[in-house]
């Protein structure tokens, strides 16, 4: 198992940060490596925009060429987004987590892969590569949604 996690604090509403992950066109934004996101579920067409829901896919393009296809495999407005892909012996996922306090919200983003080639798929994607990923999204979202903020 390999598992990474990053926290920090922000002082946007947590429905700004939660409208920046529900808009899978514009992950750009605070995905670096991504260039274009759709989603699409089984019971609309590809590409359709068709919204956040539980089983939908979200296909990736990256700006180094490439995509990848991950599920939506938990989904809690406002709260929870986690979205699993499968690799060959191994479940790779992000974690995307909103906790509310009274004046600002921690975002916490969790990056994991288990399963038996979990080793293995960590030293291809890259430990430290991983973990970077997870700080920069939380920085460029505080950037893109603390009140004041120019993006």
């Amino acid at each position: 198992m390999f598992e990474a996690t990053h926290s920090e604090r922000c002082t946007a509403p947590a429905r700004a940060v939660w409208e920046l992950w529900a808009d899978v066109s514009q992950w750009p934004r605070w995905h670096e490596r991504v260039e274009r996101a759709s989603v699409s579920r089984d019971d609309a067409d590809e590409d359709d925009d068709a919204g956040l829901a539980v089983g939908a896919t979200v296909k990736l393009k990256y700006r180094r060429g490439g995509t990848s296809r991950f599920v939506i495999a938990r989904l809690e407005p406002e709260h929870l987004l986690l979205t699993e892909q499968r690799l060959p012996g191994a479940r790779f996922g992000y974690e995307h987590r909103l906790d509310p306090g009274r004046h600002s919200v921690e975002v916490t983003h969790r990056v994991f892969l288990d399963g038996r080639l979990a080793g293995f798929w960590a030293a291809m994607m890259g430990r430290k590569r991983l973990v970077e990923s997870i700080e920069r999204f939380a920085a460029r979202e505080k950037e893109i949604t603390e009140p004041g903020a120019v993006s």
